[in-house]
């Protein structure tokens, strides 16, 4: 059987965290590397409006001005708490990041 067909996500409503279910114990899964995240989005229009907001920053995201960098990573995780407040909530979303802040 395929990974994809192993791995189902369960998520019954958007308040709810989704977790593998292709074990009794989600430790025990190797496919998901170092653990499942969560969900980066609950659909692909919200994915494509998270993934614009960090196109949109780009050159400040990766500015060698540590200043701007940092105001970059705050303005965008402020603009996806607008658009989503469950962002802050998303192990996803906070290793995103954390990345971010350690460029």
């Amino acid at each position: 059987m395929s990974s994809v067909g192993r791995h189902r996500a369960s998520a019954p409503n958007r308040t709810t965290a989704r977790r593998c279910t292709c074990s009794t114990t989600p430790t025990s899964c190797t496919d998901h590397g170092a653990g499942f995240k969560g969900a980066a989005a609950w659909s692909l229009p919200d994915l494509a409006v998270r993934l614009g907001l960090m196109a949109a920053r780009a050159d400040e995201l990766g500015s060698d001005d540590e200043a701007v960098a940092h105001a970059a990573v705050a303005a965008l995780r402020e603009r996806m708490r607008r658009h989503d407040a469950t962002v802050d909530d998303s192990p996803f979303w906070g290793a995103v990041f954390e990345e971010f802040e350690e460029l």
